[in-house]
């Protein structure tokens, strides 16, 4: 997955609605009966789909081993965020407003934030070796 990708506005249908949707990333928070959860198959890999106040990409799998050419994976899933997140990573330290929030940004490593005690706590992980 290319940052290009990432930092790209698409436009594209999910469950017959036409999206609009930026920067989306990984996380599990997502209610489960959506038309795009979590962890669930979708069609092919920067697809896009935005429901229940969760923007989704649709994301190859993480294993940090590289794929020779014709071994690519063939199945992809649903990496979501919360709408109530911010675009980029906050500032650790920085107030928020909403206790508990989660917001990851990656879903093969990356930084995860969340809103505790008024402000943003930020971890960085890496991929898989």
């Amino acid at each position: 997955m290319t940052a290009a990708l990432l930092g790209v506005a698409l436009v594209l249908s999910c469950a017959g609605r036409e999206e609009r949707a930026s920067d989306p990333v990984g996380s599990t928070q997502k209610p489960s009966e959506s038309t795009c959860p979590p962890g669930s198959l979708c069609g092919s890999v920067g697809e896009t789909c935005t429901d229940g106040g969760y923007t989704c990409l649709c994301t190859n799998v993480c294993s940090g081993v590289e794929w020779a050419e014709g071994e690519e994976p063939t199945h992809f899933t649903w990496s979501c965020r919360s709408e109530s997140c911010p675009d980029q990573v906050p500032e650790a330290g920085r107030s928020c407003r909403t206790e508990g929030l989660e917001c990851p940004y990656g879903f093969c490593g990356g930084f995860h934030a969340r809103c505790a005690d008024g402000a943003w706590q930020v971890t960085e992980s890496a991929p898989p070796p």
